[in-house]
Parts: structure tokens; sequence; C-alpha cells
């Protein structure tokens, strides 16, 4: 039983560890985010975009990881962009 509560505990805080909950933090990664405007994208695809990349970030980043984040380098961060393009069809 103390295995189980053990791993269980583990699991949760592995989990907790890569995941953003300040609202405020996120609102500024969206924002900044609403300020490129590639013209590529409708207006619409612009909000979406951002809107999984906020959600994605939030969820797997932790905040020291987000702050260093390097966009431009990031393998991980490449997978959260291939996912919401493809969300849209690209």
């Amino acid at each position: 039983m103390k295995v189980i509560l053990v791993l269980l505990t583990l699991a949760l805080s592995l989990t907790a560890n890569a995941e953003i909950t300040d609202r405020k933090f996120l609102k500024k990664y969206f924002d900044g985010c609403m300020t490129v405007k590639p013209e590529i994208f409708t207006p619409g695809e612009e909000f979406f975009l951002c809107g999984c990349s906020t959600y994605e970030l939030g969820k797997q980043f932790n905040k020291k990881q987000a702050k260093k984040l390097n966009t431009s380098k990031d393998p991980k961060w490449d997978k959260v962009m291939e996912l919401c393009l493809s969300y849209m069809g690209y």
C-alpha cells in the first residue's frame, strides 16, 4: 500500500511540475503572440494559434522552462507548433 501511495504521489508531482497555472503569465504570452501578425493567417487563425500555443505552453512547460524557452531552437516547442498548425489544417 505504501508503494502505491509513493508512486501516486510521485506521478502527481511530476505532472503538476510541468503545468503553468499563473493566468497573468499565460495572458502575457498570449498577448505577445497576438502582436505578431503573419500575413498567411486570418485573424481567426491567429487567435486559434495563439490560444492553442498558450494552452500547450501551460500544459507542457513549467514557468522556469517557459521563461528560458527559445522558440526557434526548442524541439519540444516545434512539436507544440506542429500540433496547433495541424488542428488548423496546415
